[in-house]
């Protein structure tokens, strides 16, 4: 983990007390270490995992610039960047974008040019600024903005219609008014006593269609073996979050090919369907496992964290996961930690993609999956002005819709990357970060170039990756895959007749018989069930301050939608899905006590 807090401002009493109160507050976690730096006008404030790649370029010459880098980021050709080669790199030319892969944000500050900030690709590493006249503030949580005497936490309705509405931030603009996260892939740049502004990298010119599903996976299974063997080449002691599921399984094969052997972290107890499959591929490749359940009561503290250090930028959408590691953690010494973390949006294809020809509708996008349906969310809203807001970001995401991609599969393609699987599903980055540093495949640019090449056709269905193992690694093709939907059947080695159809129907059967009775199989989505034990002392937690959220919602309606703790919610179809609008709701009663 990395959480840091950069004052720029000249006032230097003004900026030593806002560090002063960054330092007390800033490693929010036991177990993180601290560190700090100060220019002529600047000061910075961080804490990391003990064994997080931090790295601080101090500049050996007073016109020359200093870095900090947290991560460890590399280029195209393989090579590791250094803080000293990115302050070498950018003491003349200050503007030029880096093209380097891997989770990461490096803050540069030079005497002349005053403040460069970057981040990875997707912009999963959270980076928000805020600017009032001469004063510049950037961190990684907008809670560290409260240290300096000059902020102001003043609502921002288009950031709440954007969390109501997708689970996520919309326009980079947040809870906060005037309170920004950096785009992605994005630089950020403040000239002394200027404006800050944000810089698009230059666009990759456009090249030929891969039609051919062969050269498709060996393209892949290159581009994954190369980004794992230069991410992990300085690694001590790996990790790997290994789920039952494809992703995971998929890189701990390329991880088995390269010579590793990581200590397996699975979620969930033996007897879950997911954690049974997940056990059965560290027994084959005779891995390490620890099993990591969620307390119920740690939920509290999960929704807390979320509410003041992520701000809901992603929601509650992904609660509990990323959290139960960090507040948690196993002594298990890692220093890095492998993790499929948003790869099936890169390479697995959409699964729905809306159609443009007949008229687009917000309600028609993917992304709108994770929020409120207009009929719900009007009779819930109490403010005007948060109604207008909601219209207007929905308008704004169907024209950015529009204009992502010049055909539909490519258009859903970027904004499921950009909205959904970089907060929602991508703020579990941070989170993991605080036990081990993330070691994800999805952050390769040229792994995110050839998927752009790629028609609906050749990744439907995730069938890249279903080839990739099959062809690669046929002992773990022949285990039990999590599926998401109940049935665990291997992708090949299973032999097929009647008899097996029907005893497979029956298995599915009775495993969602068990999710009827509250007990559902399968970790995530036991732990995302709204009425669990832990959901439910989150629920209980905010009706005791559902008065705090009443500028935006109308009482009465709330109480309907969402009633108190000792309530059973009808039954949600999709407790992961269709649960988030309501956790969203949840955090927002949490924040609005907090800050509102």
């Amino acid at each position: 983990m990395a959480n840091f807090l950069l004052i720029c401002d000249p006032d230097s009493v003004r900026r030593q007390k806002a560090a002063s109160r960054a330092n007390d507050r800033v490693a929010f976690l036991p177990r993180l270490r601290t560190g700090s730096a100060f220019t002529s006008d600047c000061a910075i404030t961080w804490a990391a995992a003990s064994a997080a790649p931090i790295q601080h370029h101090r500049a050996a010459r007073t016109e020359a610039g200093d870095c900090i880098l947290f991560g460890e980021p590399h280029d195209e050709s393989g090579r590791v960047v250094s803080a000293t080669d990115i302050a070498h790199r950018h003491d003349e030319d200050w503007k030029s974008a880096d093209a380097f892969n891997g989770y990461y944000a490096a803050l540069l500050i030079h005497p002349t040019h005053g403040v460069r900030v970057e981040a990875d690709v997707l912009g999963v590493f959270p980076i928000y600024y805020w600017q009032r006249n001469e004063v510049l503030l950037v961190a990684s949580s907008p809670e560290l903005f409260r240290c300096h005497a000059a902020f102001e936490s003043r609502i921002d309705l288009h950031g709440v219609a954007a969390l109501l509405l997708t689970s996520g931030i919309v326009g980079g603009r947040t809870l906060w008014r005037d309170v920004r996260r950096l785009a992605a892939d994005h630089l950020l740049l403040w000239p002394r006593r200027g404006m800050a502004c944000e810089i698009a990298a230059p666009s990759s010119p456009l090249e030929s269609a891969v039609t051919n599903l062969d050269d498709a996976v060996h393209q892949a299974s290159s581009l994954h073996r190369s980004f794992l063997r230069v991410a992990l080449r300085s690694a001590k002691q790996p990790g790997m979050l290994l789920s039952g599921g494809l992703d995971s399984r998929l890189l701990a094969g390329f991880a088995c090919g390269l010579g590793l052997r990581p200590q397996c972290i699975t979620f969930g107890r033996a007897e879950d369907l997911d954690a049974r499959c997940a056990t059965r591929v560290a027994r084959e490749l005779d891995w390490p496992q620890v099993l990591c359940e969620v307390d119920p009561e740690d939920y509290a503290g999960h929704a807390c964290s979320s509410v003041t250090w992520e701000q809901l930028s992603g929601g509650l959408y992904a609660l509990p996961m990323g959290w139960n590691l960090s507040m948690r953690p196993p002594d298990l010494g890692l220093d890095r930690m492998i993790c499929g973390l948003t790869l099936d949006a890169v390479i697995g294809g959409a699964k729905q993609v809306a159609n443009s020809v007949s008229g687009l509708g917000f309600d028609a996008l993917r992304i709108a999956r994770l929020g409120y349906e207009r009929k719900h969310l009007e009779p819930l809203i109490a403010s005007p002005d948060l109604r207008r807001a909601c219209d207007e970001v929905r308008d704004e995401l169907v024209q950015e819709h529009l204009d992502a991609a010049p055909d539909d599969y490519r258009r859903e393609w970027r904004m499921n990357l950009a909205h959904r699987h970089r907060f929602a599903v991508g703020a579990c980055a941070w989170r993991y970060s605080l036990f081990a540093w993330p070691v994800m495949p999805a952050l390769d640019r040229q792994l995110l170039r050839l998927s752009a090449r790629l028609p609906y056709s050749v990744t439907k269905n995730r069938q890249i990756q279903t080839r990739m193992l099959i062809s690669l690694f046929p002992r773990l093709a022949r285990l039990e895959l999590d599926r998401n939907y109940l049935d665990t059947i291997p992708l090949v080695g299973a032999k097929r007749s009647f008899f097996f159809d029907v005893r497979r129907r029956l298995v599915k059967f009775q495993r969602r018989c068990r999710g009827w009775l509250g007990n559902d199989p399968r970790f995530y989505v036991r732990t995302m069930e709204l009425n669990s034990p832990g959901w439910r002392v989150v629920r209980s937690l905010a009706d005791e301050t559902r008065a705090a959220a009443s500028v935006l919602f109308r009482r009465d309606a709330l109480d309907r939608l969402l009633p108190e703790a000792n309530v059973t919610i009808r039954r949600i179809e999709d407790p992961i899905v269709h649960s988030a609008p309501l956790k969203n709701t949840l955090g927002l009663i949490l924040w609005m006590r907090q800050h509102a």
